[in-house]
């Protein structure tokens, strides 16, 4: 998420009234632009940091990152790019079939969120606009919980008032009474697990669980509608709508740059 003080925040302003991105998008012609997002959600005020039913001491750790677009937000993002832009699908991109006058714009969606279908798809489909979703097949095959999510949820989900880990060589004590302790817990674990081999980032997770005293299994994560993963119902009807395409995003979200080549090839070939 990008943070701009007012200065930029009136430049930037300034700059769309006038039509500058228009015309620098006809000077550059045949731009692409690729843009990634994540989650839709319909909850009215989720933020990085600080979701609705905050922890009432610490804080909340609910979409820490802002992975989790709110909806209105989105549908005003895809009302500018519809307007002012090129939407285009990866096989227009392939085809060369780009705008020579507008910047074209591919948009992407990571990991395979039912909220992609529920929020973000019905938008899409009423302005025409293609996009390409990248799914991690055990999550939406399997439906196996996403490794992130877990932590996220286990972190939020706590009761324990302090918690200490054995994270790697370190140890590490966290007082969740405090102000922003939950924060610094949820992004010390999310880096040990990034930080270990890709085979044992599962065995990070459930033992981070376990110090924390929450189980977290796939039916109660996925009561959670921001969790959940996309259906293969809801999966054939993106597909059949003509606007969706679909790529392998691995077998079980692993960091492709953190695995050997055979390995990846596997995880690609098995998605």
């Amino acid at each position: 998420m990008i943070r701009e003080s007012l200065p930029v925040k009136a430049l930037l302003r300034g700059s769309h009234l006038l039509g500058v991105p228009r015309l620098t998008a006809t000077l550059a012609g045949r731009r692409l632009r690729i843009l990634m997002y994540h989650g839709v959600t319909a909850r009215p005020a989720v933020r990085a940091g600080g979701a609705p039913g905050a922890h009432p001491v610490a804080g909340s750790v609910v979409n820490h990152y802002g992975y989790n677009l709110p909806l209105p937000t989105f549908a005003a993002q895809i009302d500018y790019l519809v307007a002012r832009c090129h939407p285009v699908s990866l096989d227009d991109v392939l085809a060369g079939r780009l705008s020579s006058r507008r910047t074209n714009v591919l948009l992407t969606f990571d990991d395979g969120y039912e909220n992609n279908f529920v929020n973000a798809f019905p938008l899409l489909r009423e302005r025409g606009v293609p996009a390409l979703f990248a799914l991690p097949t055990a999550f939406v095959d399997e439906r196996r919980p996403l490794w992130n999510d877990v932590l996220e949820a286990a972190v939020e989900w706590t009761e324990r008032d302090r918690v200490e880990l054995e994270l790697g060589a370190e140890r590490a004590a966290f007082d969740l009474r405090r102000p922003g302790a939950r924060a610094a817990l949820f992004e010390r674990l999310m880096r040990h697990a990034v930080e270990v081999p890709p085979h044992r980032r599962d065995d990070a997770v459930a033992a981070a669980t376990r110090a924390l005293e929450v189980e977290v299994d796939a039916e109660r994560l996925f009561r959670e509608p921001d969790y959940r993963p996309l259906s293969t119902d809801q999966v054939r009807s993106m597909a059949a709508s003509g606007l969706t395409e679909f790529a392998s995003h691995s077998v079980s979200h692993f960091l492709m740059a953190r695995l050997d080549g055979p390995e990846r090839v596997r995880e690609l070939e098995a998605s």
